[in-house]
C-alpha cells in the first residue's frame, strides 16, 4: 500500500497535486518616445542696402578728393551741385556760401573749402595754358580773337568743325582748328583792305592784325557775348542754333564792321 509522506494511505481518489510551474510574466519594454528635434532658427546677417546718393562713377581726378569727403558724409550729389556750383561757374572761391556748406558737412567745411580754392586754381591754370596755346598757334592773342570774331564768314560745316577743335581736348587738333580758322580769316575778301586801313602791309601775316582799339575792343566784346551763349548752353556754335540772341550779336558786329570798312562789308 502506498502512503504519502504523512502516512496516509494513497487511494485513487487521493487527489494528486500537479505542481504547477510560477508564471513568469515577459518583461515590458519600454519604448522610449523620441524627443522633437529642435531647429534653431537661422539668423540672416543684416546687410544694410547702401544709399544711392547719385554719385557719377567717372569724375576728373582733381575732383576725386572732394567729392570723396562729401560722399563720406552721405551728402547727396545734387546738393554738392548746389553748394559749389557759384564757386566753380565763377572760379572765385569767395562765391561759395560757407553756411550752406558747413550744414551738410558740418566739421569737414573749412578742408573742402580748400580743396575746392585748390581746384578752381589748377583749373584757371590750365585754362590760361590752354588760350595761350590757342594765341600761339594763331601767332598772337588779337589775330586769333579777330580771326574768331568773323568766324561766321566761314561756311555752316567750316564752323562747326573749327568749334570742335578749339574745344577738344586734343592739342593737335586744338592747333588744326586754328590753323583753319585763320586761313579762313585771311581768305576774306576784304581781309587784305582791313590790314591797309588799319596800318597793315597787305601781306598774309600782317594784314588785319593791326586794328584800332575800338576795333580790338568790338571783337573781343562780340567774342566774349558769343562765348558767354555757348557757356550757357544756349547756342551750340552752329548756324542751325544760333538763337535770337546770337543772332543779334552777329548782327551788332557785321554792321560795325561795315561803319568802319564801307559798304562791302566783309
Amino acid at each position: 500500500m502506498l502512503v504519502d509522506p504523512q502516512g496516509n494511505p494513497i487511494t485513487s481518489e487521493t487527489p494528486v497535486e500537479t505542481p504547477v510551474d510560477p508564471v513568469v510574466e515577459a518583461p515590458v519594454e519600454v519604448v522610449a518616445e523620441p524627443k522633437p528635434e529642435v531647429v534653431e532658427p537661422i539668423v540672416e546677417p543684416v546687410v544694410e542696402t547702401p544709399v544711392d546718393l547719385g554719385y557719377p562713377t567717372e569724375v576728373a581726378p582733381e575732383f576725386v578728393d572732394l567729392l570723396t569727403r562729401f560722399e563720406a558724409k552721405g551728402v547727396k550729389f545734387d546738393d554738392v551741385n548746389l553748394v559749389l556750383n557759384d564757386a566753380l561757374e565763377s572760379g572765385d572761391i569767395t562765391q561759395l556760401n560757407d553756411d550752406a556748406l558747413s550744414s551738410l558737412v558740418g566739421d569737414e567745411a573749412a578742408i573742402i573749402k580748400l580743396a575746392l580754392d585748390g581746384v578752381i586754381n589748377n583749373a584757371r591754370t590750365q585754362s590760361n595754358q590752354f588760350t595761350q596755346q590757342l594765341y600761339d598757334a594763331a601767332g598772337g592773342e588779337q589775330a586769333f580773337k579777330a580771326a574768331q570774331a568773323f568766324l561766321n564768314e566761314a561756311s555752316e560745316s567750316d564752323q562747326a568743325m573749327i568749334n570742335a577743335g578749339l574745344q577738344s581736348d586734343n592739342q593737335a587738333l586744338r592747333q588744326l582748328a586754328v590753323e583753319k580758322m585763320m586761313v579762313n580769316f585771311k581768305q576774306s575778301p576784304n581781309y587784305e583792305q582791313r590790314g591797309t586801313q588799319h596800318g597793315g602791309n597787305n601781306t598774309p601775316e600782317g594784314a588785319g592784325v593791326e586794328h584800332t582799339t575800338v576795333e580790338e575792343t568790338n571783337a573781343r566784346d562780340t567774342y566774349e557775348l558769343l562765348r558767354a551763349e555757348r557757356k550757357a548752353g544756349r547756342w551750340d556754335g552752329t548756324d542751325a542754333g544760333a538763337t535770337a540772341k546770337v543772332k543779334e550779336i552777329r548782327r551788332n558786329a557785321l554792321a560795325y564792321v561795315r561803319a568802319h570798312h564801307g559798304p562791302a562789308g566783309i
